[in-house]
């Protein structure tokens, strides 16, 4: 018999190395090895005004593959990110005043959804450059803008993009720790070798 690396294997006997590859596939992800990937995640959408609670996904499963996540959306400074504070500035006044905030949370079959909206801008005083507008009118500046601004669907699209984005980061993450490469390097680490048989180099 011939010990050789997993290196080796896969020159020397490609088939055995599949059946070792495979094998070590059963148990490489064990535990949760993505968790730095949904930390570098949840700080990047601190800034976006966006609390991550929980995360999902599900990986390798072809259909209904993708990545999703509850949590909670500041209104005020999701409007300055998205720039929506300069094209509503009545509404983004009003939020600010009132903490506006919505929750994202996702159904059975990983679909985003906005729900507990608690906002009640046009509940507030007029402020700002519209502090000098009667109260009637300041609340019907801010139920316009309020429906122009269609605040659901830009927060859906933005969530929905970020979690298209952590998706393809746990993919690329899944893939690069499955492959064969990483087993290789897996075995190297461990110092683990295999047995094969040596080949017969003697003439008749």
């Amino acid at each position: 018999m011939k010990i050789v690396t997993a290196a080796e294997l896969l020159i020397l006997d490609k088939r055995q190395f599949d059946k070792e590859y495979y094998k070590w596939l059963e148990y490489c992800m064990e535990g949760d090895d993505m968790d730095h990937i949904k930390d570098d995640f949840t700080l990047r959408c601190e800034p976006l005004g966006i609390t991550v609670d929980t995360i999902g996904y599900c990986i390798s499963y072809s259909q209904g593959d993708g990545a999703h996540f509850d949590g909670r959306v500041d209104i005020p400074t999701f409007m300055e990110h998205t720039k929506l504070n300069e094209q509503y500035l009545a509404l983004y006044l009003a939020c600010k005043d009132d903490g506006s905030y919505v929750n994202i949370s996702t159904t059975h079959r990983g679909n985003m959804q906005v729900n507990d909206w608690n906002m009640f801008a046009n509940q507030t005083a007029p402020s700002g450059i519209f502090s000098d507008l009667p109260q009637e009118d300041w609340e019907d500046l801010v139920d316009a803008q309020t429906d122009d601004a269609d605040m659901e669907g830009e927060v859906l699209a933005l969530c929905r993009s970020l979690a298209h984005d952590l998706y393809v980061s746990l993919r690329d993450e899944y893939e690069h720790q499955t492959s064969e490469e990483s087993f290789i390097e897996s075995c190297e680490c461990n110092d683990i070798t295999f047995e094969i048989e040596e080949e017969d180099e003697s003439c008749v």
